[in-house]
């Protein structure tokens, strides 16, 4: 059989036909060696040295991180660098934004930890107030050389506000809002929101239970609290500066990832997408996060009243 007749049979070329022949003269078999490949650039010790130097400059770029590198001996490309990062599982993240916590921040949620333990959280109605705000952020888009690709943006973007309610049996009233809120406002949320969804939750005349809601002046004002007074609402005590601790905040950010991955269109669909959100919530949902209190409070205990990740 001629070259071409091979070349034919199998479908390659007859310079592949010949290059073959010729290994198989020379060598007397076909078989592929396989290759060793490209040498590693960097020693399991300078591995292990990068991971630190990551964990020591959490917010260096790489160029930053490989003159350090460099000044230690060891000479990295930044392509090597962000594939040695890749390989042990790092990746470049925005951070999650704490508020400073003062010594004495730190002190009262300690102490409010350990006088805590040992509440039913069963019997508490989780509460709180956020933002919503309707935009979409472009920060990169695909374009080529030269060419030019404008964001429309507004001054001052569409925001609502929102209160919402839970407890352990489901999600209660959900109020929004685009004014600012005034303790006359505060008062009409707890006539219009809080108590409709106590009163499904615990029937009539059932005050065992507790509302959980942050120290915003809008709560403590005087007219909040003869409302509550005036209507046998009894809060729970809660330290300053501790949103992560109270589970609502869980769910106002899964509420906003959801939204934010397909933006409203327009106000009427923000109101709709925000209220279809909250109404999707499920029972289930509710009793997970009242669960976790007392986890987050041992949680808080360990952590001798710093900062939780939860």
């Amino acid at each position: 059989m001629s070259n071409s007749d091979i070349s034919r049979y199998l479908r390659i070329s007859e310079e592949t036909v010949r290059n073959w022949l010729e290994k198989y003269e020379t060598t007397g078999d076909v078989e592929v060696v396989q290759k060793s490949g490209r040498k590693r650039s960097t020693t399991e010790k300078q591995d292990v040295i990068i991971q630190s130097m990551v964990d020591q400059h959490p917010t260096e770029s790489v160029g930053q991180i490989a003159f350090r590198l460099s000044k230690k001996g060891i000479k990295i490309s930044e392509t090597t660098l962000r594939r040695r990062f890749k390989e042990a599982g790092v990746q470049s993240m925005k951070p999650t934004s704490k508020s400073l916590l003062t010594n004495d921040h730190i002190k009262k949620r300690l102490e409010w930890a350990t006088q805590h333990q040992d509440v039913d959280w069963n019997q508490i109605v989780f509460t709180d107030e956020s933002s919503f705000h309707m935009k979409q952020v472009i920060r990169r888009v695909w374009k080529k050389r030269g060419e030019k690709y404008y964001v429309l943006t507004v001054k001052h973007p569409v925001k609502i506000h929102v209160w919402g309610c839970f407890s352990k049996h489901g999600f209660g009233k959900l109020i929004l809002f685009k004014q600012s809120l005034n303790s006359n406002f505060m008062c009409k949320i707890y006539k219009n929101g809080l108590l409709p969804s106590v009163k499904k939750w615990f029937g009539d005349n059932n005050y065992n239970w507790k509302l959980l809601e942050d120290n915003d002046p809008k709560h403590t004002s005087k007219m909040s609290k003869t409302f509550k007074i005036n209507n046998g609402i009894q809060s729970l005590p809660w330290p300053s500066q501790s949103p992560d601790y109270n589970p609502i905040e869980n769910v106002w950010a899964l509420m906003k990832l959801k939204i934010n991955k397909q933006p409203p269109t327009s106000i009427n669909n923000f109101f709709g997408r925000i209220k279809k959100e909250w109404k999707n919530l499920s029972v289930e949902f509710a009793e997970k996060l009242a669960d976790s209190m007392e986890r987050r409070v041992q949680l808080l205990i360990e952590r001798k009243g710093d900062y939780i990740n939860y």
